[in-house]
């Protein structure tokens, strides 16, 4: 009896643990709440600061991309993204990016709230994980 509540207890444990663990990713999200969420425009942080700016807007099923050329926000491609969701991960899938294939990928969101997207992937070989962050535009 007391080696099934030590057992117990172990286990209680062990998955407070892993639902609590120092990374945040979205749970419980509908394909559509994650739909409304991305709607709209993110600048994604450069990262070295030496990359140009960047804007994303997301709309309907597709993802407009412009970069900062000579000082002004030249439209670059754009691409089609698909949402898919479970009860422990928010993924969107993207493709049709032409001159930049590596954004073509399986993207995990690991936040997105009004503010801020963050959004990861290992779908090629970088020896680890792609992350990029936006912020809202205004």
């Amino acid at each position: 009896m007391m080696f099934r509540r030590t057992l117990s207890v172990l286990l209680l444990v062990t998955i407070a643990a892993s639902l609590s663990s120092c990374e945040k990713v979205e749970y419980f999200k509908s394909e559509k709440n994650v739909r409304e969420e991305l709607k709209g425009s993110w600048n994604l942080v450069p990262i070295p600061r030496t990359n140009p700016d960047q804007i994303w807007t997301f709309s309907d099923d597709l993802i407009y991309r412009k970069v900062m050329i000579n000082g002004a926000m030249v439209p670059v491609d754009t691409g089609r993204y698909v949402i898919n969701t479970s009860l422990m991960k928010v993924v969107f899938v993207t493709e049709g990016f032409t001159p930049v294939a590596e954004l073509d990928a399986d993207w995990h969101i690991v936040q997105l709230d009004k503010d801020f997207l963050i959004i990861a992937t290992d779908y090629y070989d970088t020896k680890g994980i792609y992350q990029l962050e936006f912020t809202r535009a205004n």
